[in-house]
């Protein structure tokens, strides 16, 4: 028996007629959606993270990758903390609250960015009559053998 071995790249656009209530949204769209909700959460805090309206996506996906990459940061800065005072080794109290307040900050921002995640792009956006007729259509292209009754669901995360 002879294995077909395939791996398919996407990208939003391909997925975005795949939406059950409403189509699944290309970048602009979810950034207009993340930036809404980030407001909601901690208001004004879209625009501090560079997420500005009508930008692009490359824009945006450089913007919410440097806040991602600098929250990692956020262990090394308590490591460190004495680093930064008036004289190495003292520590002042606005340091301090500096450091909870961006800590509780971007917790709140990951977990918004997660719940919108999955609102937008998570099991319950998609339709199964179209994600399955999609999939079905890719595996008789490449010669499949009815994967898609088997194996094709979109019931998965």
């Amino acid at each position: 028996m002879n294995e077909i071995k395939l791996l398919v790249i996407t990208g939003a656009g391909a997925s975005h007629e795949l939406g059950g209530a409403r189509p699944i949204p290309l970048m602009t769209t979810w950034a207009a959606s993340l930036r809404e909700d980030l407001d909601a959460a901690l208001p004004n805090s879209s625009g501090v993270l560079g997420l500005e309206p009508e930008m692009s996506g490359q824009d945006f996906e450089t913007a919410l990758g440097q806040f991602l990459q600098w929250q990692r940061a956020f262990p090394l800065n308590q490591r460190f903390r004495d680093f930064g005072g008036p004289s190495i080794g003292s520590r002042q109290g606005n340091l301090l609250e500096w450091l909870a307040n961006n800590e509780a900050r971007a917790k709140s921002v990951v977990e918004t960015l997660h719940t919108n995640l999955y609102s937008n792009f998570g099991r319950k956006a998609l339709s199964d009559d179209k994600t399955l007729t999609t999939w079905g259509k890719l595996d008789e292209a490449v010669g499949g053998r009815g994967t898609r009754a088997r194996s094709c669901s979109s019931r998965t995360t």
